[in-house]
């Protein structure tokens, strides 16, 4: 489980600078700290014996460090040095399977361990995605604050039932549907499905029993009616 409570401030701006100052400290803070430990305090208060773990802990995943890093500030594009940013190689699922093996249920998120045993920031969809691939996962949700994929943001009724992932059009018009940060989840969910992942839930985390209610199809549902490549 990945995710952090929607009360938490984030900034505008994100650059993961060193352990000492800047980002890094209040991903730490933030991220394996104050958000990490909400979601297992609230799991704890309805049963669930839940654990809170970052990436980083047992090397749960592990990669590069990026040596630059590519943003636009201002609208100008820059080349940023120094950076603590990384993207993920490994996955070792050990601990989480130690973990689940004895009843507990982990709740993970970044940061990441480098290649030099540096805390580095990472995605976290992609690291959802690694970890449920690593898991052998039958199905992965992603909950958020909207029904799931809406082609406007401002219509309930707009919502995308379905994103067929052995359909190219479907997909196509999936991505034309997705603005901002979402068309990053949607195709971190088309990657899950043709890596393997038996379907992907895009839904709502403000409904009662979200996870069940997405489970049972609520939400947006990226799926393969065919095998990846051939079609149906």
């Amino acid at each position: 489980m990945i995710g952090m409570p929607f009360d938490v401030p984030v900034p505008r701006k994100v650059i993961s600078t060193p352990p000492a100052v800047g980002c890094e400290r209040w991903m730490l803070a933030v991220y394996a700290g104050l958000a990490n430990k909400r979601l297992v305090e609230g799991l704890q208060a309805r049963g669930v014996n839940a654990v809170g773990l970052s990436a980083l802990d047992g090397g749960i995943a592990r990669g590069p460090r990026k040596d630059t890093l590519r943003a636009i500030e201002d609208g100008k594009p820059k080349v940023l040095r120094g950076d603590y940013a990384g993207s993920i190689a490994r996955i070792d699922t050990r601990l989480i399977d130690l973990l689940l093996d004895h009843g507990y249920l982990p709740v993970l998120t970044p940061p990441a361990l480098s290649d030099a045993g540096e805390a580095i920031n990472v995605d976290g969809d992609k690291l959802t995605l690694r970890l449920g691939l690593a898991l052998r996962a039958h199905a992965l949700v992603i909950l958020s604050n909207t029904a799931g994929l809406l082609r406007d943001l401002n219509d309930p009724g707009s919502l995308v039932r379905q994103i067929d992932v052995s359909d190219p059009a479907s997909v196509a018009a999936a991505m034309d549907a997705a603005g901002g940060r979402m068309k990053k989840k949607v195709q971190a969910g088309v990657d899950a499905v043709a890596a393997g992942i038996g379907r992907v839930i895009f839904a709502d985390a403000r409904v009662d029993q979200p996870v069940r209610r997405a489970l049972a199809g609520e939400g947006t549902v990226v799926m393969a009616s065919a095998p990846i490549g051939v079609e149906a």
